[in-house]
């Protein structure tokens, strides 16, 4: 009898152990979302580094802009060399506008759906006026699978969407989707 209450109790406790892991592996896009909020109110680079992975983010940002850049161009533009020259030198510009938004206020600014200007007045901590639950109220978010996430600020029809995917049992958001 004192062997099968043991095994019922290892069960329970297993069990127990395996929805406490689902239940963090859920809830771990909001405490990432939550994490980045308070290192953009606070300026805290490190919690903001350990929650984005900026590399991804410029990489993803980099590309969507020279698609744009591309699609806007044409292809009678990409296949002459002048047309190239101008494809380069958009390309570094894109380069300048994703390190301005890959920062705090750039993200801050894109969370807010407002343009982010480089010496904007305007900095992070205004997000600060609204409580964590006002600022989630604010967005449209799903599971698109177990390891990826996405919200959108709602009600706008230009909306930027931000991705998140999980590492491990870490989420971090890795793309910003612009609208276009």
């Amino acid at each position: 009898m004192r062997w099968n209450l043991s095994i019922k109790t290892t069960s329970l406790c297993v069990l127990i152990l395996i929805i406490g892991i689902l239940a963090y592996a859920a809830v771990g896009p909001f405490i990432t979302v939550y994490q980045i909020k308070m290192g953009i109110e606070n300026h805290d680079g490190d919690k903001l580094n350990a929650n984005i992975d900026f590399p991804a983010l410029r990489e993803n940002l980099k590309e969507q802009l020279n698609a744009i850049v591309m699609k806007k161009a044409g292809t009678d533009q990409q296949n002459n060399p002048i047309g190239e020259l101008v494809f380069g030198l958009a390309s570094k510009a894109s380069e300048g506008i994703v390190d301005s938004i890959a920062t705090p206020e750039g993200l801050s600014a894109v969370i807010e759906g407002r343009k982010h200007k480089k010496n904007d007045a305007r900095d992070a901590s205004e997000v600060k006026t609204k409580s964590f639950r006002e600022f989630l109220q604010q967005f449209d978010y799903e599971f698109e699978s177990t390891s990826k996430f996405t919200m959108w600020i709602k009600d706008k029809k230009k909306a930027a969407k931000f991705v998140l995917e999980r590492q491990g049992l870490n989420w971090k958001l890795n793309n910003l989707i612009m609208p276009g």
